[in-house]
């Protein structure tokens, strides 16, 4: 990650986007580098110093697909991150969105730490959910069946622990620092972790960890 994080945002909302410039203006790690109001005005950018992260509002009123813009930015950008940011959580599908490229998902209405907490942990290459949106998520058929056959029985204790964390949507630096081990550690950990679980993110994780009582 970059010594400063240069932030971009794509919403309508004029008074959003200004509210978003005065949180990070008081963030000396993370930079607001500008904004529009559509996706399709994102092939206009000249950018002379990409951003690294883009926050991006979903338009709820669809199927909650990426547009090709976003799409086309995420493939052309190597290692630039996408934070999406949702109206409500009004049955929003997190399995799709992370299908298609989306580093994380916050609720446009989540207080300004979190809103930090989210560039930040996924300009370090994290994936980053809101509580909310995961519990939302409960309630929405996967696409493939959860890995529901995995018991409690069958996680250590530290799983268990890591588990927890993420579903309290702490950064790997946040796990790390709880468990008293290194970030690398954590990562090694939650890579375990995914295998016993047969998923492939922090997401899927957290999901099935709310679905067996842990969150």
């Amino acid at each position: 990650m970059a010594a400063v994080v240069r932030v971009f945002v794509v919403d309508s909302c004029p008074v959003f986007c200004a509210g978003i410039q005065f949180i990070l203006q008081d963030t000396p790690d993370l930079q607001f580098c500008g904004s529009v109001a559509s996706w399709r005005h994102l092939d206009e950018q000249n950018w002379q110093e990409p951003p690294d992260v883009i926050l991006w509002t979903a338009d709820t009123a669809g199927n909650c697909v990426l547009p090709e813009a976003v799409l086309a930015w995420k493939q052309e950008q190597k290692g630039k991150r996408l934070l999406v940011m949702l109206p409500d959580n009004d049955e929003i599908c997190l399995r799709q969105l992370t299908a298609q490229g989306a580093d994380g998902c916050i609720l446009k209405n989540a207080p300004p730490r979190n809103f930090i907490l989210a560039v930040r942990s996924v300009a370090i290459g994290e994936n980053w959910f809101s509580r909310r949106l995961l519990q939302e998520s409960l309630q929405i058929p996967a696409e493939t069946a959860d890995p529901l056959s995995v018991s409690l029985a069958d996680l250590t204790e530290q799983d268990k622990t890591i588990l927890r964390l993420v579903c309290a949507e702490k950064s790997n630096g946040e796990i790390a620092a709880a468990m008293h081990i290194s970030e690398r550690t954590v990562c090694r950990y939650l890579e375990d972790v995914y295998i016993k679980l047969a998923v492939h993110s922090r997401v899927g994780a957290a999901v099935w960890a709310a679905k067996k009582g842990l969150a």
